[in-house]
């Protein structure tokens, strides 16, 4: 169709692989959080195993996003065509520039959230 293309994978999980890869939590706190060992979560992400729906309910609030993102086949992109992907980039600026302010107020806590983000 004519509609933007979504990047759809083989693996079933394309937006969990990009959250382990890019977020600072480590495969074993994905694992912890949806109760499973380390070597099924490598079998999902190989597509040869599927995630129980808790688990997935467990890695979606992990990451505080909805589970329709963590289960979705298409890697999820933002578009800035979108009013809304627009205002959601937006207010990271704003967020991470009043982290900025803060750390140069002194916060430790402001610049340890700046140094995770660099």
């Amino acid at each position: 169709s004519g509609e933007k293309e979504r990047r759809c994978s083989m693996n079933k999980y394309p937006n969990l692989q990009e959250l382990i890869k890019y977020h600072p939590y480590s495969e074993a706190t994905v694992c912890g959080h949806a109760g499973i060992e380390p070597e099924l979560l490598h079998a999902i992400l190989e597509g040869s195993e599927a995630f129980a729906p808790a688990e997935v309910i467990a890695i979606a609030r992990l990451y505080e996003c909805p589970v329709d993102v963590i289960s979705c086949p298409c890697l999820i992109m933002l578009d800035m065509t979108r009013i809304r992907h627009k205002k959601m980039v937006r207010d990271v600026v704003s967020i991470y520039k009043q982290l900025g302010r803060m750390a140069e107020g002194g916060n430790n806590e402001a610049e340890g959230y700046l140094k995770w983000a660099a």
